[in-house]
């Protein structure tokens, strides 16, 4: 396996936990039992450890984690950082809920935890952003992947709810407000590429919107990432397990294709510029 692609699991990994536990603060918030709070808790842990993994393989050496962490102020050094401090405040919060300590307390240390999985969802955008190359040159890249982590929690609260008591419970709507979202913040990133003043940002976006990436941009961003979760959503209201089982995993593919999309963009743009030294 390539780096890129150990990158790019490490992302959709990543995004998976902060989503999962997203749900999990605002089933907390709704009082749902305990053991769906647990057992969502440990599932974001899994996939924030298996996207830990999956980063320290791109890095090829453990002790590298360390010397991103000595560098304050880096990318790098704010994702670490943030997956440290998200998987620590969820430890805790499972451990809480093992102790049955006080609902109160608990339900802080959750809106903690979201918290950091924000930030952590951010912090990946925020580690692209290179004034140097045109197609990294915008503050919107600190957005998308934000959007991708909502989206996941939207469809992870609907399978919440298969457990929870509250009668006519809805669920769609934070299914769609979350895809919506992850749309309208993808979509900003190539927004501000269309106003670049660069020359080779405006030919990065062209590339995706009919060049030679519009299959990967259309087919894995818009109708895979988008359109058929929305659909899904509509058709079944977002009650149905299976069906939000596999939006959550069409979302992901949706990150993906992007992050494998600005690989690309930027990676075109440093080779023109080395090519023009």
């Amino acid at each position: 396996m390539t780096q890129e692609m150990y990158l790019i699991l490490f992302t959709c990994l990543s995004c998976l936990a902060a989503g999962i536990f997203l749900a999990v603060a605002l089933a907390d918030k709704r009082d749902y039992p305990e053991q769906v709070l647990f057992w969502g808790s440990i599932s974001s842990l899994v996939a924030l450890g298996l996207g830990g993994i999956s980063a320290i393989l791109n890095l090829g050496h453990p002790e590298m984690v360390l010397g991103a962490l000595a560098h304050p102020g880096t990318g790098i050094f704010f994702e670490f950082l943030s997956i440290l401090l998200f998987g620590v405040a969820v430890l805790i919060y499972v451990f809480m809920l093992v102790r049955g300590m006080a609902e109160s307390s608990r339900r802080i240390l959750a809106y903690v935890s979201a918290f950091f999985a924000l930030a952590l969802l951010v912090a990946f955008g925020r580690n692209f952003y290179m004034e140097w190359r045109p197609a990294w040159n915008t503050y919107t890249l600190a957005v998308p992947f934000l959007g991708w982590g909502l989206a996941v929690a939207g469809y992870t609260y609907g399978i919440f709810s298969r457990f929870s008591d509250e009668e006519n419970l809805q669920t769609m709507w934070p299914a769609l407000m979350g895809s919506c979202i992850a749309l309208i913040f993808t979509l900003s990133y190539f927004c501000a590429l269309i106003l670049s003043p660069a020359e080779e940002a405006q030919a990065a976006v062209q590339s995706c919107l009919s060049g030679a990436y519009m299959g990967h941009f259309w087919g894995g961003i818009i109708i895979c990432g988008f359109v058929i979760p929305v659909i899904a959503a509509l058709i079944t209201k977002a009650k149905v397990l299976w069906v939000n089982a596999l939006c959550i995993l069409f979302s992901l593919i949706g990150a993906g294709t992007l992050q494998w999309l600005l690989f690309q963009l930027g990676t075109a743009t440093w080779q023109f510029f080395k090519k023009m030294g």
